[in-house]
Protein backbone atom coordinates (compact mmCIF):
# COMPACT_ATOMS: atom_id res chain seq x y z
CA UNK A 1 0.00 0.00 0.00
CA UNK A 2 1.85 3.21 -0.95
CA UNK A 3 -0.02 5.44 1.41
CA UNK A 4 1.22 3.20 4.49
CA UNK A 5 5.01 2.62 2.87
CA UNK A 6 5.21 6.59 3.43
CA UNK A 7 3.84 6.87 6.00
CA UNK A 8 5.26 4.03 8.50
CA UNK A 9 7.79 5.19 10.77
CA UNK A 10 11.39 3.56 10.70
CA UNK A 11 12.77 2.46 13.73
CA UNK A 12 16.21 3.53 12.70
CA UNK A 13 14.62 7.01 12.87
CA UNK A 14 13.11 6.36 16.11
CA UNK A 15 16.07 8.30 18.31
CA UNK A 16 13.35 8.92 21.65
CA UNK A 17 11.22 6.28 23.55
CA UNK A 18 8.24 7.90 21.75
CA UNK A 19 9.27 7.00 18.75
CA UNK A 20 10.19 3.64 19.61
CA UNK A 21 6.33 3.32 20.50
CA UNK A 22 4.88 4.76 17.31
CA UNK A 23 6.94 1.97 15.50
CA UNK A 24 5.80 -0.64 17.64
CA UNK A 25 2.39 0.81 17.72
CA UNK A 26 2.49 1.37 13.58
CA UNK A 27 3.66 -2.09 13.04
CA UNK A 28 1.06 -3.80 14.95
CA UNK A 29 -1.38 -1.61 13.06
CA UNK A 30 0.04 -2.90 9.77
CA UNK A 31 -0.70 -6.26 10.37
CA UNK A 32 -3.33 -6.45 12.17
CA UNK A 33 -5.74 -4.13 10.17
CA UNK A 34 -4.36 -5.06 6.69
CA UNK A 35 -3.46 -8.48 6.27
CA UNK A 36 -7.13 -9.58 6.47
CA UNK A 37 -8.25 -7.25 3.41
CA UNK A 38 -9.17 -8.16 0.19
CA UNK A 39 -10.31 -5.10 -1.57
CA UNK A 40 -8.92 -1.84 -2.61
CA UNK A 41 -12.25 -0.12 -0.15
CA UNK A 42 -11.34 -2.68 2.29
CA UNK A 43 -7.98 -1.56 2.59
CA UNK A 44 -8.96 2.47 2.13
CA UNK A 45 -11.21 2.13 5.29
CA UNK A 46 -8.34 0.09 7.33
CA UNK A 47 -6.38 3.42 6.66
CA UNK A 48 -8.84 5.95 7.37
CA UNK A 49 -8.79 3.78 11.23
CA UNK A 50 -5.29 3.03 11.50
CA UNK A 51 -5.04 7.14 10.66
CA UNK A 52 -6.72 7.96 12.95
CA UNK A 53 -5.38 5.42 16.23
CA UNK A 54 -1.60 6.67 15.25
CA UNK A 55 -2.79 10.05 15.63
CA UNK A 56 -4.07 9.66 18.94
CA UNK A 57 -0.94 7.87 20.20
CA UNK A 58 1.08 10.31 18.95
CA UNK A 59 -0.65 13.26 20.18
CA UNK A 60 -1.33 11.55 23.84
CA UNK A 61 2.99 10.86 24.32
CA UNK A 62 3.63 14.85 23.34
CA UNK A 63 4.33 16.59 26.08
CA UNK A 64 1.56 18.85 25.94
CA UNK A 65 -0.39 20.34 28.97
CA UNK A 66 -4.03 19.00 28.48
CA UNK A 67 -5.00 22.12 29.96
CA UNK A 68 -3.89 24.69 27.17
CA UNK A 69 -6.04 22.68 24.75
CA UNK A 70 -9.11 21.52 26.49
CA UNK A 71 -12.37 22.56 24.70
CA UNK A 72 -15.00 24.38 26.35
CA UNK A 73 -16.83 28.03 27.09
CA UNK A 74 -13.66 30.67 27.19
CA UNK A 75 -11.44 28.22 25.49
CA UNK A 76 -9.61 29.15 21.91
CA UNK A 77 -11.67 28.61 18.75
CA UNK A 78 -9.14 25.98 17.74
CA UNK A 79 -9.18 23.80 20.68
CA UNK A 80 -12.71 22.17 19.32
CA UNK A 81 -11.04 20.78 16.77
CA UNK A 82 -7.70 19.88 18.38
CA UNK A 83 -8.96 18.47 21.60
CA UNK A 84 -10.25 15.86 19.76
CA UNK A 85 -7.02 14.16 19.55
CA UNK A 86 -5.98 14.12 23.15
CA UNK A 87 -6.92 12.14 26.32
CA UNK A 88 -7.39 12.96 29.52
CA UNK A 89 -5.03 9.54 31.07
CA UNK A 90 -3.98 6.52 29.13
CA UNK A 91 -7.17 4.89 30.03
CA UNK A 92 -9.60 7.48 28.26
CA UNK A 93 -7.17 6.67 25.19
CA UNK A 94 -7.48 2.98 24.98
CA UNK A 95 -11.57 2.72 26.08
CA UNK A 96 -11.48 5.17 22.70
CA UNK A 97 -9.58 3.07 20.84
CA UNK A 98 -11.21 0.01 21.55
CA UNK A 99 -14.32 1.23 20.66
CA UNK A 100 -12.96 2.40 17.30
CA UNK A 101 -11.51 -0.90 16.78
CA UNK A 102 -15.48 -2.24 16.84
CA UNK A 103 -16.11 -0.10 14.01
CA UNK A 104 -15.54 0.50 10.32
CA UNK A 105 -15.77 3.95 7.99
CA UNK A 106 -14.27 5.68 5.34
CA UNK A 107 -12.17 8.59 5.22
CA UNK A 108 -15.21 10.64 4.13
CA UNK A 109 -16.76 9.57 7.23
CA UNK A 110 -13.76 9.81 9.45
CA UNK A 111 -13.72 13.69 7.96
CA UNK A 112 -17.65 14.39 8.93
CA UNK A 113 -17.54 12.91 12.35
CA UNK A 114 -14.17 15.08 13.01
CA UNK A 115 -16.80 17.98 11.71
CA UNK A 116 -19.48 16.62 14.13
CA UNK A 117 -17.36 15.87 17.08
CA UNK A 118 -16.05 19.84 16.50
CA UNK A 119 -19.91 21.13 16.97
CA UNK A 120 -20.52 19.25 19.39
CA UNK A 121 -17.84 20.11 22.01
CA UNK A 122 -18.80 23.55 21.23
CA UNK A 123 -22.41 23.24 23.11
CA UNK A 124 -20.27 21.80 26.44
CA UNK A 125 -19.90 24.38 29.04
CA UNK A 126 -17.22 22.81 30.66
CA UNK A 127 -13.82 21.91 29.48
CA UNK A 128 -13.84 18.39 27.43
CA UNK A 129 -11.69 16.30 25.21
CA UNK A 130 -11.24 13.22 23.29
CA UNK A 131 -12.47 11.49 20.14
CA UNK A 132 -15.56 10.45 21.73
CA UNK A 133 -17.34 12.71 19.52
CA UNK A 134 -15.77 11.18 16.50
CA UNK A 135 -16.82 7.76 17.70
CA UNK A 136 -20.15 8.53 18.56
CA UNK A 137 -20.97 9.65 15.00
CA UNK A 138 -19.72 7.03 13.77
CA UNK A 139 -21.43 4.82 15.75
CA UNK A 140 -24.46 6.24 14.42
CA UNK A 141 -23.69 6.20 10.85
CA UNK A 142 -23.52 2.28 11.26
CA UNK A 143 -26.57 2.60 13.50
CA UNK A 144 -28.62 4.44 10.78
CA UNK A 145 -27.54 1.86 8.08
CA UNK A 146 -27.99 -0.90 10.43
CA UNK A 147 -24.73 -1.89 10.15
CA UNK A 148 -23.28 -3.14 12.93
CA UNK A 149 -22.13 -6.35 14.84
CA UNK A 150 -23.83 -7.68 17.97
CA UNK A 151 -20.03 -6.86 19.57
CA UNK A 152 -20.25 -3.20 18.52
CA UNK A 153 -23.83 -2.96 20.47
CA UNK A 154 -22.38 -4.15 23.57
CA UNK A 155 -19.63 -2.31 23.56
CA UNK A 156 -21.77 1.08 22.81
CA UNK A 157 -24.40 0.12 25.68
CA UNK A 158 -21.69 -0.68 28.40
CA UNK A 159 -20.02 2.72 26.89
CA UNK A 160 -23.29 4.32 27.66
CA UNK A 161 -23.88 2.68 30.94
CA UNK A 162 -20.44 4.04 32.49
CA UNK A 163 -21.22 7.88 30.97
CA UNK A 164 -24.39 8.52 32.22
CA UNK A 165 -23.05 7.89 36.09
CA UNK A 166 -19.46 9.51 35.83
CA UNK A 167 -19.71 12.96 36.28
CA UNK A 168 -16.42 13.54 34.50
CA UNK A 169 -17.77 12.46 31.47
CA UNK A 170 -18.89 14.55 28.33
CA UNK A 171 -22.48 12.86 27.89
CA UNK A 172 -23.75 15.73 26.21
CA UNK A 173 -21.37 15.46 24.06
CA UNK A 174 -21.72 12.10 23.35
CA UNK A 175 -25.16 12.25 22.93
CA UNK A 176 -24.82 15.06 20.32
CA UNK A 177 -22.27 13.77 18.35
CA UNK A 178 -24.95 10.77 18.06
CA UNK A 179 -28.07 12.91 16.96
CA UNK A 180 -26.21 14.83 14.72
CA UNK A 181 -24.85 11.95 12.86
CA UNK A 182 -27.75 9.66 13.36
CA UNK A 183 -29.80 12.46 11.75
CA UNK A 184 -27.18 13.30 9.09
CA UNK A 185 -26.46 9.72 8.10
CA UNK A 186 -30.71 9.52 7.26
CA UNK A 187 -30.97 12.41 5.41
CA UNK A 188 -27.89 11.82 3.12
CA UNK A 189 -29.35 7.85 2.29
CA UNK A 190 -32.65 10.07 1.40
CA UNK A 191 -30.88 12.02 -0.96
CA UNK A 192 -28.59 9.00 -2.13
CA UNK A 193 -32.57 6.95 -2.89
CA UNK A 194 -33.97 10.57 -4.61
CA UNK A 195 -31.18 10.88 -7.05
CA UNK A 196 -31.64 6.73 -7.79
CA UNK A 197 -35.00 7.26 -8.10
CA UNK A 198 -34.91 10.62 -10.44
CA UNK A 199 -32.11 8.83 -12.83
CA UNK A 200 -34.29 5.49 -13.23
CA UNK A 201 -37.18 8.15 -14.95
Amino acid sequence: IPFWTSFQIHRRNCDTEAGSVLYDITRFCQEHYFQNEKTMQGRKDAQAKVTLIIFLAAAYILPVDSGSIQSGAGCHWWSYAVSQFFHVNIFHLLLNVFALNQLRFSWRELGISFLIGSLAMTLSAVPVMGASGMIYSIMAFRMAERKIGRKAWIVFAAANAVTAFVPSIAFGVHAASFCMGFILKLLMKRYGEYRRASKGR
